[in-house]
């Protein structure tokens, strides 16, 4: 089948989908026409998945596929589609078929998963606590970033784990120069925050590895990784050190009207000029400074656990909680990378932290997420 037949396709399936989530109602009629056209979909799907061996998403059409209500039809469809997108392009399918969709392969786990069915991976070095989180969970799981270790607190109660430590995130934040002024003005630096991507163990290893500061591959007097200006333009186009590509960049502006489609969940990055950055104060705030602080919003990814979360972390006395930076201590010519903490209290969150420093990050196993 062409691709611009599939296309149509796909455009016909949304449109179905918009009308009966509006209406509310589901007419036998237009849950047949949608059935015949997430069939014939998944006869163009099923082959690709094949190729590859993808054994999770066969069984999930195997175990779903004499499903036919819309709400069943859906999940099935989705979760296939997710997985596909685990694949480097996949023959151009997904990016063809689902441009509406975020780049995510996580939206099975929920809140209540890193409250109640997470575990701790800890170690001396952010590396190897990384490379033995992503051991563990496997996969089809999750590690934490900011936006979900915040979500998670701000509905834990006070005695959970989650307030107990003090937590590594899968997410980073770049500093570099924008030479063909793509975000920024032509030759202005930006702050660049991942969530759910970034830095690969390997690479952070690399840093380690290199006795040297200030060298190719070593690290900074401030112990961010240092990065090639090549490695910094990638990640302008979306691409990662740790391998993940076609990441959509957002602004401060997408945080404010919810424009991010999974900020807990989805890989994405968000980024502001490095002077704005710069200027937010590296120290404790009161709530109203810290729930419009730009830096905090690009961390959190979304305003909405925020409140919430500032309410449980505050000071018991100075009702206060932080957020921590090294803006005024790098030189922002220099690309650099580092990684995200968040405190077990009102220490808040931190990206002053050495890259040398232990880590302690936070995963869900896909089995031991909630059905």
């Amino acid at each position: 089948m062409p691709d611009n037949e599939i296309k149509e396709l796909y455009k016909t399936l949304i449109s179905l989908r918009k009308e009966i989530d509006s209406s509310k109602k589901i007419s036998e009629n237009k849950e047949y026409q949608m059935a015949e056209i997430h069939n014939t979909l998944l006869d163009k799907l099923v082959p690709e998945i094949s190729s590859r061996e993808d054994k999770f998403a066969l069984e999930i059409i195997k175990r779903e596929e004499s499903l036919t209500k819309y709400k069943q039809e859906q999940v099935v469809f989705l979760s296939t589609v997710k997985t596909l997108q685990k694949e480097e392009n996949a023959s151009g399918l997904y990016t063809l078929l689902f441009p509406d969709l975020a780049q995510s392969t996580q939206s099975h786990f929920t809140i209540e998963d890193i409250i109640n069915n997470s575990k701790f991976f800890y170690a001396d070095t952010i590396a190897d606590a990384l490379r033995q989180a992503k051991e563990q969970v496997g996969e089809y799981g999750t590690i934490a970033s900011m936006p979900y270790i915040i979500a998670g607190k701000a509905a834990a109660s006070k005695d959970n784990k989650l307030w107990k430590n003090w937590l590594t995130a899968l997410s980073c934040e770049f500093v570099g120069t924008d030479k063909k002024g793509k975000y920024a003005k032509q030759g202005e630096s930006i702050v660049i925050t991942s969530h759910n991507c970034g830095f690969s163990a390997d690479r952070i290893q690399e840093a380690y590895n290199t006795k040297a500061y200030n060298t190719k591959g070593g690290m900074t007097d401030q112990h961010t990784v240092i990065l090639t200006q090549d490695e910094f333009d990638a990640i302008l186009k979306g691409t990662f050190p740790d391998g993940t590509k076609n990441i959509q960049l957002y602004n401060l502006d997408d945080i404010n009207k919810g424009k991010i489609p999974e900020p807990l969940f989805g890989q994405y990055a968000v980024y502001l000029p490095f002077e704005q950055a710069k200027k937010t104060k590296s120290d404790y705030h009161q709530k109203k400074e810290f729930l419009n602080n730009p830096l905090v919003l690009v961390r959190a990814g979304t305003p909405d656990h925020l409140e919430s979360y500032f309410d449980k972390a505050k000071h018991p006395s100075k009702h206060h909680v932080g957020n921590w930076h090294k803006f005024n201590q790098i030189d922002p010519t220099q690309p650099q990378g580092l990684v995200l903490f968040v405190g077990s209290d009102y220490s808040g969150l931190n990206s002053d932290i050495d890259l040398s420093d232990d880590a302690r990050f936070v995963g869900v196993e896909h089995r031991a997420a909630k059905k």
